[in-house]
């Protein structure tokens, strides 16, 4: 009888810990709400209660007060412009996301004490050279190694930092997009790109991390270019480049 208790005691902690570690986390809810979030043309900032919610009363754009009766991770979207604003409600239990789209004027009272969240922006890698035939590189006029970040929201902006020894570089969807361009310096030939991330921390600055490895010991010091393409970036948008060592 008593292997019996310890074998349904045991299978109840496995019940009861498989259930927990199932629950969403600070770090994934945030990940949820910015992939939500990705492509975002208006100005925003993201704030996050610290703690999971468990009773929560939030107004709608309709008036309606609703109110949240699980366990959540709440954010809440202000747009810059409009002075709008939404919720966004992940549930712990299973990450669903809920959109509460909010009432004008109705932001919580004690949005100073929320976090604001880092939100990462999504975005591609881009050549000069190979996506013009190899006709166009990089001015070296224009070019600063010690950390130097260029952000670009125009084909006329652009072209004052290439040269084309053939034809011209390709025209980029400004509208839509922009580039940024990294240049920085590692102390070893060896070394290589472990991360890339960029990160939109208020209405109009970004972070873009840079992660490195060094494989070996030696000190010749090796250059680096890296061009990413974004969603459309405001054109006040401050961009800095932060790069460190990988652990």
């Amino acid at each position: 009888m008593k292997t019996k208790k310890l074998i349904l005691m045991q299978l109840s902690l496995f019940a009861w810990t498989a259930l927990f570690s199932a629950q969403t986390t600070q770090e994934q809810a945030d990940s949820i709400v910015s992939e939500r979030l990705n492509g975002e043309t208006q100005l925003y900032i993201v704030y996050a209660k610290e703690d999971v919610q468990k009773d929560m009363i939030i107004t709608s754009v309709a008036g309606e007060r609703l109110k949240m009766n699980y366990s959540c991770w709440v954010y809440y979207i202000h747009y810059a412009d409009s002075g709008q604003g939404r919720y966004l409600i992940v549930k712990e239990s299973n990450g669903n996301l809920l959109e509460v789209n909010a009432k004008s004027g109705a932001e919580p009272d004690d949005l100073a004490e929320w976090r604001i969240v880092p939100i990462e922006i999504f975005f591609t890698e881009f050549s000069i050279g190979v996506a013009s035939g190899g006709g166009c590189r990089w001015s070296i006029n224009n070019i600063n190694f010690n950390n130097q970040i260029v952000v670009f929201n125009n084909n006329e902006e652009l072209g004052n930092y290439i040269d084309c020894s053939v034809g011209s570089f390709p025209e980029i969807d400004f509208e839509n997009y922009s580039l940024i361009r990294a240049t920085w310096g590692t102390p070893s030939s060896s070394s290589v790109i472990e991360k890339i991330q960029l990160l939109k921390i208020s209405v109009n600055e970004y972070i873009l991390n840079i992660e490195f490895r060094q494989k070996s010991a030696d000190l010749f010091w090796q250059s680096w270019i890296k061009t990413i393409r974004v969603p459309k970036l405001h054109e006040n948008s401050i961009a800095t480049l932060k790069v460190s060592r990988a652990l």
